[in-house]
Formats: C-alpha cells, structure tokens, sequence
C-alpha cells in the first residue's frame, strides 16, 4: 500500500533529511518547534490525553529521538520499513504493522534498510487510567491494519483546516483513539495473566522458571506461553528479562547503587552475567548508561 506525497504534507529539514515529509495535528501550541509549530491546534485531542498524531513519510538519514515522553506512543506502519529503539537491540517495523512504546519510554526511531518508511503516529502525554502491567511495562509489536487509521488522521486534519465543527472534531478525535484501543487491548485478557506478571514485577530478584510464573496463573505452561505471545507479544521469559532490564535501567539512572548492587536485586549471580545482558538490550555497559546524557 502506497501513500503519494501530497501537497498539505510539510517538508521537514533538520536532521531529518531533505525530502521526509510530515503532516501533524496537535492538541495545543506548547511544542514550538519549526516542523510542529505551523501545524493546526485542536483541542479535542486533550480529552482523549493526546498531545499530537500525524503522519510521517520518512526517507533516508531520517531520525527521530524524543526523551522521556510522559505517555504511550503508538506508532503504525503502512509503507516500507523502519526501526524502533526502545532501551535495546533496533526492532523492525514495517508495513502492516505496528508498535506500542510505553509511558516514559524514549522513542527512537530511524531509518534501516527500506528507502523510505511511511507511518502514521498518536503521542499521548499521560498515561492511561487503568491500564496493566502488560500494556504499561513493555513495549508491544504486532500485525496492524494501519489504513484506517490514516485515514482518520487525514480527516482530523482536513477538518481542522476547514470550516470547523467542534462535535466533528470530537469525533474524529474517538475514532482516532477508538483505532489505537483495538491494538492496545486484544480482546478477551485472561486477567490471570495479569495477576501473574503483577507478582513477578513485584519480585524481580526471584529466580523465575516459566513453569513458576505460570504457576502463578494456575496455567500450564504452554498455555501461559501461548496466551503471552498473544497478548504481550513476546515469550514469557523474554518478557521477565524485559522488565528486568526496565528495571535495570531506572536504577541505573535514578540512584547511587552499585552495579553489584543492582545485579543482585534483579536476581543474577553474577555481575558479569547481569552487564552482559544489559549490554546487549541496550547497547552499552551499565557503567556507560549511568555516565551518558540520554539518562
């Protein structure tokens, strides 16, 4: 499926590169920066908590980095391929489907092998009430529909630069976060699964076996694992490492323990095993994430 670069699509420089275009609504006018500014305000998407959605049509050296947002940022994909950085390894998104950053999370985007990526994005600027630990913890990839959804935003967008309905606005803002709740929540959550990764975030340190956690689901093990592949998107030990280096990374940054420390309260014998794994989810010695700006 193939977007064409239309005509209320800006231009975007900056270290974006020359020819990425992009086509932004917003929910107020606090983000001043030149590619943002120009965009039309609507302030129904703050009802919904959203700060901006758009539209990118990314082509190469285009990259994006976004420190520490206060909520979810759902991104689509429905033409090429790109790469998300959250915390770890890049992860491929590509058409037909999406990806689930959660709050807090930094979003690092940029470009890989495909000469362009077209997504469409909503950025959210608190956190959802009562929303797991599934969705809240971890981020989340899996096959998405992204059409609708663009052309939702495109009807936001025309909406708001032509004669202006507040009720119009406000309905095209509930399809819009209708959209991204149909990927954010699969139907039918075993809240058992849900118990159990409250205890095991809860207890980190504890040498977890997956016939454990799933223990804690009253589930069989395979059961657990193919419910958590459904609805994390991801192997029940994957995801225990996951949070555990979620955790890592908050200790790391937010205090003076040692790394010994830190390798302890998470559970691993050794130091050595601990920053090797945190090496490879996030790229960098633990003593190197501790000493760098990005914390």
């Amino acid at each position: 499926m193939k977007l064409a670069a239309a005509s209320d699509f800006r231009v975007v420089h900056n270290d974006w590169g020359e020819e990425t275009r992009t086509l932004i609504v917003r929910a107020n006018d606090s983000d001043q920066r030149d590619w943002v500014a120009e965009s039309p305000l609507v302030g129904q998407l703050a009802s919904r908590k959203i700060a901006n959605v758009g539209i990118t049509w990314a082509k190469p050296s285009f990259k994006m980095r976004r420190q520490n947002p206060g909520g979810p940022f759902f991104l689509a994909c429905f033409d090429g391929s790109g790469e998300v950085i959250n915390g770890g390894s890049p992860t491929t998104v590509a058409e037909g489907s999406a990806c689930l950053l959660p709050r807090r999370a930094a979003n690092h985007l940029q470009m890989g092998e495909s000469l362009q990526w077209t997504y469409v994005f909503v950025r959210y600027r608190e956190p959802w009430e009562g929303m797991s630990t599934l969705n809240s913890e971890a981020p989340k990839i899996a096959d998405y529909d992204a059409l609708p959804l663009v052309e939702a935003i495109r009807g936001l967008h025309a909406e708001a630069n032509g004669a202006v309905s507040a009720s119009a606005l406000q309905l095209w803002v509930e399809l819009i976060h209708g959209y991204v709740l149909q990927f954010v929540r699969p139907p039918q959550v075993d809240p058992r699964i849900e118990r159990a990764w409250d205890v095991v975030l809860s207890l980190l340190g504890r040498p977890w076996t997956l016939k454990q956690i799933a223990a804690e689901a009253s589930m069989s093990t395979e059961h657990f694992r193919r419910l958590c592949l459904e609805t994390i998107g991801s192997s029940p030990m994957k995801h225990l490492g996951h949070l555990r280096m979620r955790r890592a990374s908050g200790l790391l940054a937010t205090t003076d323990l040692t790394i010994d420390a830190i390798s302890s309260e998470l559970g691993y014998e050794f130091a050595s095993t601990f920053s090797n794994s945190f090496q490879k989810w996030s790229g960098r010695r633990p003593s190197e994430f501790r000493q760098s700006p990005r914390r």
